[in-house]
């Protein structure tokens, strides 16, 4: 595996927004738009709830899906020649052409688009359909009888044409699991008047895939199917192809799952390049927060506007100009966060999260907007309970965990580009001057006591003191018994802010300095 080496990389989250953050939208007193774009609206959607069970060894606990709240996941892209619109579950982030502005928007999501895949689609899923060349093709992949079939025809023909993908066996012998997840095809994709998809299955509690693209020319009627051996273990997002049909470029959004865990960090953005001789032997790159400038860990959609590939994310969007991707200037990066406006009373702040009594600082109303991070309820078995936003805040707090830095095993999963050490802080990223966490490095941990960030040792059956959820980190000390970290983030009582999610643009980090990690994995 190759991976890219861009000299400057963006600042991910908080190197570009110490101060108040560069907003690029979301304010309802933005300029007038240019026309045919949207106007910033004062009243968005509150984003809404949901919950979990998990069973503890002494009660049932009632988990809130904390992340619902900064649920930024684009599920669609819709364009037209005056704006790109990226589809959310309950907000729209739209980006105008003539200006290069951004806007959020009330939610247009379809609701098929919306809805989780229930147990009986994914034994039985519904065919999807696509239109090419004045003809209605449907499609889908299945999981049946110790195989992943993929069946492609004619819309009213019958029966569709089926490929077997992989099986059972094959998965077991490529050791990448001992039981097959429910198989999935990306949107297809129009490449040399031929369709394209990928189809990868869920993973988790053994279950996994062998990572596949399928080729379908409707002339021949052919499939056509291409495993690359570098990314059998991937869960493919997305795709889109680009270049020439002798030498193409495919470029595949990437995430892993695991038990509890749907959605997990993996390689970022690829580029896969078939072998001349054997298309499955090919060359791989990959982009991600610790190499590149891409604004979050897992791309969500992407959509290919001639020489710009839109590379969108839990974290936000980046345009980027795919010719040239080793290029820091080939990516023009957005990030979707929240801000709120201070109180009039002031704003007090706590330590952390369940601190009793906040401490003496207050921020004034005239400190203008902050930056919301997270939120986390106060008490784990509540139905509707009180909780806690995560603010950006200077200069921040020290802490020390009384947990080291180890090394990783060897055969332990590694993310791109980090150390071989395990930290209390393995879910952040160095991004050239601190550690920072996108929305979409914070796994849910359904199985493993809930969303877990930098403090003490968690309680599964009440909520932990966390420190931090997603504030910047900067280590100042580390052993193989405790670390010591200044966090760039404090604590404020829920009812005390009304966030609303918005847009800011994206610098890179001047001077970028090594990764201390680095050193502690040094023999």
């Amino acid at each position: 595996m190759r991976v890219a080496s861009l000299l400057g990389l963006a600042c991910l989250l908080g190197a570009c927004a110490r101060s108040a953050p560069n907003l690029v939208s979301g304010s309802p007193t933005a300029t007038e738009p240019p026309a045919n774009c949207p106007a910033p609206v004062s009243d968005l959607p509150t984003p809404s709830t949901s919950f979990y069970e998990a069973d503890g060894s002494k009660a049932t606990v009632n988990f809130v899906n904390a992340n619902d709240r900064f649920d930024y996941r684009p599920r669609n892209i819709v364009s037209d020649s005056d704006t790109i619109k990226f589809q959310a579950r309950e907000y729209d982030f739209v980006y105008c052409r003539a200006n290069q502005s951004w806007t959020v928007q009330p939610g247009t999501l379809p609701a098929e688009l919306a809805r989780p895949e229930s147990y009986q689609q994914a034994s039985n899923p519904p065919l999807n359909r696509v239109e090419f060349q004045d003809q209605t093709y449907e499609y889908r992949a299945l999981t049946r009888d110790d195989k992943v079939i993929f069946e492609v025809g004619k819309a009213q023909s019958s029966p569709p044409q089926q490929q077997v993908l992989y099986t059972l066996e094959e998965v077991k012998q490529a050791g990448v699991g001992v039981g097959l997840g429910s198989a999935s095809a990306t949107t297809p994709v129009v490449y040399n008047n031929q369709l394209w998809w990928a189809v990868t299955s869920q993973q988790g509690e053994g279950n996994a895939g062998i990572a596949t693209l399928v080729n379908y020319d409707p002339k021949t009627q052919k499939l056509t199917l291409v495993k690359p051996k570098t990314l059998q273990i991937q869960q493919i997002t997305d795709l889109a192809i680009t270049g020439k049909p002798t030498a193409p470029t495919f470029w595949l959004g990437t995430m892993r799952s695991g038990e509890g865990n749907p959605s997990l960090s993996s390689l970022g953005l690829v580029a896969y390049r078939p072998g001349v001789q054997d298309p499955n032997q090919g060359s791989m790159t990959s982009y991600n927060v610790n190499n590149s400038p891409i604004v979050g860990a897992i791309p969500q959609k992407l959509k290919l506007e001639q020489d710009t590939l839109w590379v969108s994310t839990g974290n936000g969007v980046c345009a980027l100009q795919w010719a040239n991707p080793e290029v820091t200037q080939s990516w023009s990066c957005w990030r979707f966060t929240a801000t709120a406006e201070l109180p009039q009373s002031g704003l007090a702040l706590f330590k952390s999260l369940t601190q009793k009594e906040p401490g003496t600082t207050t921020l004034q109303p005239d400190a203008g907007p902050v930056e919301v991070l997270w939120w986390m309820p106060l008490n784990l078995t509540e139905a509707n309970p009180t909780g806690r936003y995560e603010i950006r805040y200077e200069p921040g707090f020290t802490a020390t965990i009384n947990t080291g830095i180890s090394p990783l095993p060897e055969q332990a999963v590694r993310v791109p580009d980090t150390p071989a050490v395990y930290w209390p802080a393995s879910d952040w990223h160095w991004n050239g001057e601190r550690f920072v966490r996108s929305l979409d490095e914070v796994p849910v941990n359904y199985s493993g006591g809930g969303f877990r960030g930098v403090g003490p040792e968690p309680n599964f059956l009440q909520q932990n003191n966390w420190n931090a959820m997603r504030g910047d980190l900067d280590l100042l000390n580390a052993n193989e018994q405790s670390i010591e970290v200044r966090y760039h983030s404090a604590w404020a009582e829920d009812v005390a802010l009304k966030p609303r999610p918005t847009v800011i643009a994206q610098e890179p980090v001047a001077n970028r300095q090594p990764n201390p990690l680095a050193v502690k994995a040094t023999p």
